[in-house]
């Protein structure tokens, strides 16, 4: 899910752009692999763990899909 109008630099650049919603996703994840969020999405911007923060914008996304439907 690239964003078009702006490159991304560094970390606050993606975090600045994360709803709420994800950003509750990201802290989680970032806390299962025992980093912190804005190590987290520094490695992800390293390729480490792109998969992981794309990941965690659709299952919030789902969630609030699925949160609406019900």
């Amino acid at each position: 899910m690239p964003i078009k109008s702006k490159k991304i630099v560094g970390t606050q650049d993606v975090l600045v752009n994360l709803k709420p919603q994800e950003k509750k996703a990201l802290a989680l994840k970032a806390r299962l692999h025992g980093v912190t969020p804005s190590d987290f999405v520094r490695l992800a911007l390293n390729q480490y763990f792109m998969n992981a923060v794309l990941d965690t914008k659709l299952d919030a996304k789902r969630r609030r899909v699925s949160s609406l439907v019900e």
